[in-house]
């Protein structure tokens, strides 16, 4: 009888463990798989967050990035205007769910509203000075709001050209300050 006793307690015990591992082996996900390896993240937007997708985020990844909610244009659409509702939603996200966030991206040719190059009054481009002055006002307003939770930004993105025939991008950046934006962007960033 004893035996009987002991046969069965280790059959349950052992369809235990292999239920409890096929759990675990469906609860995990990408990012436990290569946790001791790299952080790996998706780009996100504050929608997605919101619905069943939300749930695959968390499950696979462990890190996120903001694509396009931190940008220029959505997060500063108008001087002294900031729009911080879809990345303080995807802050929030990051930590509730323990996640990395990445910044993205704090400088960059497109989604860039035209108050930054242009006097409002005029209508003419600003000077190299009022220009680097704007990039620096949003370089630290944003990066001081999300410090708490950022832990890399994009700082300049795609400066460099796609045609074969040029090196820099011909931005309106670059137009204006020259290559002199990339690394007062970068100087700032990390004050």
């Amino acid at each position: 009888m004893k035996f009987r006793i002991i046969v069965i307690t280790l059959a349950f015990i052992c369809q235990c463990i292999q239920t409890q591992s096929q759990q675990s082996t469906a609860n995990k996900g990408l990012k436990d798989y290569f946790k001791d390896h790299f952080n790996v993240g998706v780009a996100v937007s504050p929608r997605a967050l919101k619905t069943d997708e939300a749930a695959l985020i968390i499950r696979e990844f462990n890190s996120i990035t903001a694509e396009n909610a931190m940008k220029m244009g959505p997060i500063h659409p108008f001087e002294n205007v900031y729009n911080w509702a879809g990345g303080d939603s995807i802050a929030a996200f990051a930590k509730r769910n323990k996640m990395k966030m990445r910044g993205h991206t704090l400088c960059w040719h497109n989604q860039t509203p035209r108050w930054l190059f242009f006097d409002s009054s005029t209508n003419q481009q600003v000077t190299k000075e009022v220009l680097l002055q704007r990039l620096k006002e949003h370089i630290t307003t944003v990066v001081t709001r999300y410090k708490d939770v950022i832990y890399v930004w994009d700082v300049v993105n795609e400066v460099i050209s796609d045609k074969a025939d040029e090196f820099f991008r011909p931005s309106l950046w670059y137009q204006i300050c020259g290559e002199e934006f990339i690394e007062k962007a970068f100087q700032w960033a990390h004050e």
